[in-house]
């Protein structure tokens, strides 16, 4: 448990023993919202990460203080993002999910918001990260398929 969980806890302890509830009630609160952060995910996630995916020739992807920078090269195309993560754990999903939200991009005069990316975290080790994307729909000579897309990455220096 991190100190701050220790010395809330004793507090939590102190104040129903003094029958001061509302109290109680507002600390056991705070317990449960530091206790579910994701601040071990998000901290083993940080560093630098490549990988390859079916559209990409590869992606290098560095993670540091919540936000990303991602390179993703196809062919001789070269696309740049960068902006915030998230670390989402939804029990109903089964697995954690990060959230990449990129900043908006201004060209002249106009702006242009370009999309979030949700990977399902399958696996996170220290030197590889495996993730799935959202199940992808297509449709090849007339048979209707569900593909899985799944990008492993590892850590480079």
């Amino acid at each position: 448990m991190v100190e701050i969980e220790k010395m809330l806890l004793r507090y939590l302890v102190f104040a129903f023993q003094n029958g001061n509830n509302l109290k109680s009630f507002i600390i056991c609160c705070m317990i449960f919202l530091f206790s579910s952060c994701n601040t071990d995910i998000e901290s083993d996630i940080e560093g630098k990460w490549k990988g390859q995916s079916l559209e990409s020739d590869s992606i290098v992807i560095h993670i540091k203080n919540r936000s990303f920078k991602l390179v993703a090269h196809y062919s001789d195309i070269i696309a740049k993002s960068n902006g915030k993560l998230f670390v989402n754990q939804n029990e109903r999903r089964g697995l954690p999910t990060i959230s990449f939200i990129p900043d908006k991009v201004f060209f002249d005069k106009d702006s242009i918001l370009p999309e979030c990316f949700n990977y399902d975290i399958i696996e996170l080790k220290e030197d590889s990260l495996i993730v799935e994307l959202p199940v992808g729909y297509s449709r090849v000579s007339s048979k209707e398929s569900f593909s899985r897309n799944i990008i492993r990455f590892y850590r480079i220096n």
